[in-house]
């Protein structure tokens, strides 16, 4: 009898040893990372810290897996070349979170920078949440990139006295209420450890609602309401892919915000017309051929921002660098949206300028179709043009059909089309048209003149391009 009980114990210790394994190793595998500690550096002679930021790589995504590794490549080379001490990278490593897409980024570092690599400030995107049977989990995937990139999602890196944090979202969603904590505990610590009006550079995927160009329909509305209480914040986000060259990719308002620009594809609002997709869309023509990024001058009294065209390795708009003079103070400001907007002239036509038939514009598709269309010379402005709006009024019915192009400004301001050649909707009815084209800058104004002509509209089929097999 007595054996049997002391079998018994033996049997459920055993049972309960086992037991606490399990919880052990459950725990162990459902346990997110830990934020990292502050990190202090030191980088040049203390006073100016060069600063590259990239960001949406979106390695391996189907039919661009070459083309976006080599934009990786190509960043990176242009980040060396210009010397940058740090480098963040703003999440979106993969289009689908896997080992092989993060190795392939590594691959790139290693093959441009050796061991010998600058300070990283790395962060998830909604991207690296994603497996393609599984966009719910979130340790995993952290679990995923602390493996293959060696560091926490959450970080706060002091580099020559400045404060810099690093937060990935908390899942492909965005930011809960726990990571908005952990940031505002990080930024206080920053406020007080900094000199009065120093800036406090925040890093988040997901843009901050309603501020940088794009954060309308990329934004996440707790990091706006975060980073509203601190003026000393400057918010550096990725998610959406909208062009830096348009100067709405900085803001300020009661605190600092600017957008960088996806290595992969370039996405712009919806609604501008394309004639070879056939509908109303976001995603501009050759939208994947001008990756860029931003590089920052962080010194002790001022940041001074470039914008880089990363595959050309030259500097872009360098006349007009974005500066945030310190301290960061509301009234230091000088990215006011309203303000800026109201001192912005509108885009004009030159009084010789005229609308030309055109019979053939090559698709951009590169698949030797072409659609007859317009031609016209560009208008002009000081910044640019941001889109042409078409209007053609049936002259024999009166019915209007209008709709907004793009311009090709996103692929450098130095290369923009002149003349500007735009296919009309091949779905248009046959009929004589009166036609019109205003030109729209980026922050609203359209142009006091416009463009006018008669068109005799026969409706076409896309046909090849002349030459073409």
């Amino acid at each position: 009898m007595k054996k049997r009980k002391k079998l018994i114990l033996l049997v459920a210790a055993a049972v309960l040893a086992l037991a606490g394994i399990i919880g052990i190793v459950v725990f162990a595998v459902t346990r997110p990372p830990k934020p990292a500690g502050i990190e202090r550096l030191t980088v040049g002679d203390g006073k100016v810290c060069r600063v590259g930021i990239l960001r949406d790589s979106q390695l391996d995504q189907p039919g661009s897996e070459d083309l976006y590794e080599q934009h990786v490549v190509t960043a990176l080379e242009c980040m060396k070349d210009q010397g940058v001490d740090m480098l963040i990278f703003a999440g979106d490593f993969c289009d689908l979170a896997t080992d092989e897409a993060y190795g392939k980024f590594n691959a790139a570092m290693q093959a441009v920078y050796g061991e010998e690599t600058p300070i990283k400030l790395f962060i998830m995107g909604n991207h690296d949440y994603w497996y393609e049977n599984d966009d719910s989990s979130t340790t995993p995937k952290q679990k995923m990139f602390v493996k293959n990139m060696g560091e926490s999602p959450w970080s706060h890196k002091v580099v020559n006295g400045i404060h810099f944090i690093g937060a990935s979202p908390s899942s492909a969603s965005g930011y809960s209420e726990k990571t908005c904590e952990w940031i505002e505990e990080q930024i206080q610590i920053a406020i007080q450890e900094s000199e009065p009006g120093a800036p406090v550079f925040v890093v988040t995927h997901h843009n901050p609602q309603d501020t940088a160009y794009g954060s309308d329909d990329w934004g996440d509305s707790a990091l706006t309401e975060l980073f509203n209480k601190y003026e000393q914040v400057v918010s550096i986000s990725g998610h959406s892919h909208y062009s830096i060259l348009d100067e709405r990719s900085i803001y300020q308002k009661n605190f600092t915000a600017f957008t960088t620009q996806s290595l992969a594809y370039i996405e712009l609002e919806g609604g501008k017309f394309d004639a070879y997709q056939g509908k109303e869309s976001g995603i501009p023509p050759r939208g994947e051929e001008r990756p860029m990024g931003l590089i920052m001058n962080v010194g002790q009294k001022q940041t001074v921002i470039e914008r880089w065209n990363l595959l050309e390795k030259k500097e872009e708009k360098a006349a007009s660098r974005w500066t945030l003079t310190y301290p960061m103070e509301k009234g230091n400001f000088q990215y006011l949206t309203d303000t800026r907007a109201l001192a912005r002239p509108a885009p004009g036509f030159s009084k010789e300028a005229e609308i030309s038939y055109d019979p053939a514009i090559p698709s951009y598709k590169g698949d030797g179709t072409s659609l007859p269309g317009i031609s016209f010379p560009a208008a002009e402005h000081p910044d640019f043009v941001h889109a042409y709006s078409i209007q053609l009024t049936n002259t024999k019915d009166g019915k209007r059909y209008e709709y907004e192009v793009f311009s090709d400004f996103y692929l450098g301001l130095q290369t923009m089309a002149d003349p500007v050649r735009i296919a009309l909707d091949p779905a248009l009815p046959g009929g004589n048209y009166t036609v019109r084209v205003y030109a729209r800058e980026s922050f609203g104004k359209f142009s006091d003149n416009f463009l006018e002509t008669q068109l005799d509209w026969t409706q076409p089929a896309q046909t090849k391009t002349a030459g073409s097999q």
